[in-house]
């Protein structure tokens, strides 16, 4: 097992009682090498690793029984530890950042083909998408593949609809983009939900993680009782 330990202040600046309480947060690995300094939703997202036998983002839940003085000089510590287990395939997985996004879907990234896209109705069939209206993804290109025309990889996009395998993409929530060509390929759907994104470490060099190993992240919340993980 690979331990990554978090220092107590990393949350002292944007994560306080009430948001930590009433949202989601979802603990995922990005390899953001080739995308340099990662600062936007897209640019994570993009990054993320998708090595299917990493399992879904690791779920953050809040232990249970803690109390807190707000106002106090010092609080009672709280430990969160999630672990990614039991990585799988025959490549050693890369990583150099561990990110947290907020309000985020568990589902990490799915791969797909070009023969999956159909233009004549503007819908991608992906099965056990697990996606609804309203949702939003990213669509990125495999190396060496070419993305579907109408479709940009930079964009976060809204599903449109959601029936079965089947979905529509939209820009704005509101028109459903409008898919010219199938591209050639494979291609990555990422699931892009989340209020908001924030980068806890980044490593260089990379690290990396062998097949059959787990990952822990130890997060530590501050001792500043007003901002809590």
């Amino acid at each position: 097992m690979a331990n990554i330990s978090i220092y107590p202040s990393i949350f002292t600046t944007w994560v306080s009682d009430l948001v930590y309480l009433n949202n989601t947060f979802h603990l995922t690995l990005a390899n953001g090498a080739a995308l340099e300094n990662l600062s936007t939703f897209e640019d994570f997202f993009r990054a993320e690793t998708t090595q299917s036998g990493m399992g879904d983002r690791v779920e953050i839940v809040r232990t249970q029984g803690a109390t807190y003085n707000v106002g106090a000089t010092e609080a009672n510590a709280e430990t969160v530890a999630p672990t990614i287990n039991n990585i799988s395939g025959a490549l050693t997985l890369q990583f150099d950042q561990v990110f947290i996004v907020i309000n985020g879907s568990p589902y990490r990234p799915v791969s797909f083909g070009s023969g999956s896209v159909l233009t004549g109705t503007n819908q991608i069939a992906v099965a056990n998408n697990n996606l609804v209206a309203g949702d939003r993804v990213m669509i990125t290109p495999e190396a060496g593949s070419t993305l579907p025309g109408g479709i940009d990889e930079n964009t976060r996009y809204y599903v449109l609809s959601a029936s079965g395998n089947n979905f529509t993409l939209s820009a704005n929530n509101v028109s459903v983009v409008d898919i010219t060509s199938t591209g050639s390929g494979n291609f990555w759907l990422r699931y892009a939900n989340g209020d908001s994104i924030e980068s806890l470490i980044t490593f260089s060099p990379a690290q990396s993680i062998s097949p059959g190993g787990n990952l822990r992240v130890d997060l530590v919340r501050s001792n500043d009782s007003e901002n809590v993980l």
